[in-house]
C-alpha cells in the first residue's frame, strides 16, 4: 500500500484529526504565507537534519516513555496514513473511531481499505460493546482509537483486549491530547498501543508537526520476515521528503518537547482539564447539551442540533462577536460535513496565557450570552441582532485584552 492511499483513508475519515480552535475572545491573527519545502543539498545539511532528528527523537522518548521515535511527519494525517501504509495491506479491514456516525460500514477505498467505524453509546461515552461485536465480526488488521473533539478518554487497555484478541494492531491518535499526555494528567497509550501518533501542535508549544511513537512493541517482531514492529515503520523523512520536517521544524518540536518536559507545563496542563470543568459546568447550569455531558480533557463539545441551525452557522456569528469556537459534527449529526451540529471549545490558548477559573466562568457565560442571541433563519442558518453583537464584543475585547499574553 502506498502512502498516498493510506493518507486517503485517514482524510475520509468523518472525524478528521483537526485542530481545534481555543476559546479565543479576539479576532483571529493574519495567517502566515507558507514557506518553500527545505531539502538537504549538501553533506553538512544532512548532517544537521540527522542532528535535529535525535534530538527530537531523544526529547520525544524521554516524555513520552516510547522506545521508538519518528519525528519527521509534518502532519497527523501524514503519520497516520504512513502508519496505515506499513502496517495494513490492500484489502484489510481497520475498525475506527467515528464520534459522528456511530456504528458505521464505509465502501472499500481506492486501495481496498475496508473501514469499518465504532462511536458513542447512549450515554456519549465510546461503546467499546460495540467495537467488540464489530471486531469480532469483521476481523480488522488494525484498530484505531482517537478523536479530535470527544472530550472523554479512552480505555486503551480494553481496546489492546479487543485488538490482541482478534490478532490486529491498534494505533492510537492522541493529536487532540499530546500536552495532557505529556504532563501525564491524561492515560499515555505509548506503552499499551502497538503505535501512537501525537501531535506537537500550539497545545504542545510548538508548531503543526506529528510524531509516530512505539513502546514495548517496538522491539518485537513484526510478519514472517523477522523485521520488528520498528523496523517496519521505517521513517517518513526516507520515504517522502517534501512530507517531512525540516532543520527548522524538528527544532522547534525539539522545544516543545522540552518543554512538555518541565514541572511549570505539568501545571498548565492540570488546569486545561479543571478549566474544561469549569466551562462544561456553566454551559450545563445554564441549559446547554453536552455530547457526554460533560468532560475529561481540555475540550467541551456543545450539542446544536436541537436548536434549529448548525454549528457552522453558529461559529460564523460568533466569529462577528469576537468569540472563536470550532464547528464540530456531533454524534447523530443530521446535518452534511458542509453544516456540522455542534461547536467544539477548548482551553489550550487561553490557559497558556494566564487565564484562571474566574475568566473561564466569564468567558462561558459570554458564550452563552451569545447563543442566546441566535434565531434559526428557516434553512439551517441562524441571525442575530447585529448591535446585541456589537455589545457581546465589547465585552469579548475585554476580556481578551486583560487575558492577552504580554510580551
Amino acid at each position: 500500500m502506498t502512502l498516498a492511499n493510506a493518507t486517503e483513508v485517514v482524510r475520509d475519515r468523518a472525524d478528521p484529526p483537526a485542530r481545534p480552535a481555543p476559546l479565543i475572545l479576539a479576532a483571529p491573527g493574519t495567517a502566515q504565507p507558507a514557506r518553500a519545502a527545505w531539502v538537504p543539498r549538501t553533506t553538512a545539511d544532512r548532517a544537521k537534519l540527522a542532528e535535529a532528528q535525535r534530538t527530537a527523537a531523544a526529547l520525544g522518548r524521554r516524555v513520552f516513555g516510547a522506545w521508538h521515535v519518528d519525528p519527521t511527519p509534518r502532519t497527523t494525517a501524514l503519520a497516520l496514513g504512513h502508519v496505515l501504509s506499513r502496517l495494513a495491506e490492500p484489502g484489510d479491514t481497520v475498525l475506527d473511531f467515528w464520534l459522528a456516525q456511530g456504528i458505521h460500514v464505509a465502501p472499500p477505498s481506492a486501495n481496498g481499505l475496508r473501514r469499518i467505524a465504532y462511536g458513542v453509546g447512549p450515554d456519549g461515552h465510546v461503546d467499546l460493546d460495540a467495537a467488540e461485536d464489530l471486531a469480532r465480526e469483521f476481523r480488522p488488521s488494525v484498530v484505531l482509537c482517537g478523536s479530535a473533539a470527544h472530550p472523554r478518554r479512552f480505555d486503551f487497555a480494553r481496546l489492546r483486549r479487543i485488538a490482541d484478541e482478534h490478532e490486529a494492531l491498534l494505533v492510537a491518535d492522541i493529536s487532540a491530547m499530546t500536552a495532557l499526555v505529556a504532563a501525564q494528567v491524561h492515560p499515555n497509550p505509548v506503552d499499551v498501543a502497538h503505535v501512537t501518533v501525537a501531535a506537537t501542535d500550539e497545545h504542545l508549544g510548538g508548531g503543526d508537526g506529528a510524531m509516530i511513537l512505539s513502546g514495548r512493541d517496538a522491539s518485537v517482531p513484526f510478519g514472517g520476515n523477522g523485521r520488528t514492529l520498528s523496523q517496519r515503520l521505517g521513517k517518513l523523512v526516507y520515504a517522502a521528503p517534501p512530507d517531512s520536517a525540516d532543520v527548522d521544524e524538528l527544532t522547534a518540536k525539539a522545544g516543545a518537547l522540552a518543554m512538555a518536559g518541565s514541572d511549570r507545563f505539568h501545571r498548565i496542563a492540570k488546569r486545561m482539564v479543571r478549566h474544561a470543568r469549569t466551562v462544561a459546568t456553566r454551559l450545563r447550569a445554564e441549559g446547554h447539551e453536552l455530547v457526554s455531558g460533560g468532560t475529561d480533557t481540555h475540550l467541551v463539545l456543545l450539542d446544536l442540533t436541537a436548536r434549529g441551525f448548525s454549528g457552522t452557522a453558529a461559529a460564523r456569528e460568533l466569529a462577528a462577536a469576537g468569540i472563536s469556537v470550532t464547528p464540530h459534527r456531533v454524534p447523530v449529526d443530521p446535518g452534511d460535513e458542509r453544516a456540522a451540529g455542534g461547536l467544539l471549545v477548548s482551553t489550550a490558548s487561553l490557559t497558556q496565557h494566564g487565564c484562571d477559573a474566574t475568566g473561564f466562568d466569564a468567558c462561558a457565560r459570554l458564550l452563552d450570552d451569545a447563543l442566546a442571541v441566535l434565531r434559526p433563519d428557516g434553512h439551517g442558518g441562524c441571525v442575530a441582532d447585529e448591535s446585541v453583537l456589537t455589545t457581546i464584543r465589547r465585552r469579548a475585547t475585554a476580556l481578551a485584552l486583560h487575558y492577552a499574553p504580554q510580551f
